[in-house]
């Protein structure tokens, strides 16, 4: 047996793949009962490549257009995406232009939005603030970090859960997390710091400026006590 050539790799070869998989995946389009397609805004200044896209159009219906001549007229009942102006602006003329198709904003879009709110109210911001600068802290220096990770090492994989977590703008979830994953780690932070051998290993001026605002934080009952109510507030959300 011949192994092909890399030129027919990237023309004969990959073009009867690209045809079969397209002819299996507009079988599959048309024996679904309905569809739903989920698309976003992108406003690109820079003219960077774009990577992991599955489909692009200036133009939703064309989407929905394209999709029904092979899946069969009427199939797309939703188009979902976020909750921007411009999208809901492009849901009303997809509503106009198809009125079998209901336009959704993206519920998780709309958590994200919800809580990001709820985390300027002061109980929440500071809270907040508090677990990030001692999560910021000990993932920066790999002493602090061993030591929070070790209670987990004897652990299973499927057990071996807190890991201490940062906020990520695009996660709905992601604040709360950051605080559950601060009290998940309450005994070991507290036992790392501590920890004589490890604090001598961090005494220049920066560090110890850092430190001691962290080593309070973690000492003070206040910021537990209101860590507990910010994620009991925030549970029925995330």
């Amino acid at each position: 047996m011949r192994i092909p050539t890399r030129h027919s790799l990237a023309t004969s070869l990959l073009d009867t793949v690209y045809i079969m998989e397209k002819k299996k995946l507009a079988l599959l389009l048309s024996r679904q009962t309905f569809l739903v397609v989920i698309t976003d805004g992108l406003l690109e200044l820079l003219e960077q490549k774009l990577t992991l896209v599955i489909s692009w159009t200036s133009d939703i219906s064309k989407i929905i257009a394209e999709v029904e001549s092979v899946a069969g007229i009427g199939k797309i009942s939703v188009v979902v995406s976020d909750n921007a102006a411009n999208m809901k602006i492009a849901g009303r003329l997809v509503e106009a232009e198809h009125p079998n198709v209901v336009f959704n904003g993206c519920s998780a879009h709309a958590m994200n939005l919800l809580l990001k709110d709820i985390f300027k109210i002061e109980l929440f911001a500071d809270v907040l603030k508090n677990a990030v600068k001692v999560v910021s802290f000990v993932r920066a220096r790999h002493l602090f970090l061993d030591r929070a990770r070790s209670p987990r090492r004897s652990l299973s994989n499927c057990e071996k859960t807190g890991e201490l977590s940062t906020p990520v703008l695009t996660r709905w979830y992601a604040q709360e997390k950051c605080i559950k994953s601060v009290m998940q780690n309450k005994k070991s932070l507290k036992a790392a710091f501590a920890d004589s051998n490890i604090m001598k290993s961090y005494n220049d001026k920066e560090s110890l400026r850092k430190l001691v605002e962290v080593r309070s934080i973690l000492q003070d009952k206040r910021f537990w006590s209101k860590a507990k109510t910010v994620i009991r507030l925030t549970k029925p959300i995330t």
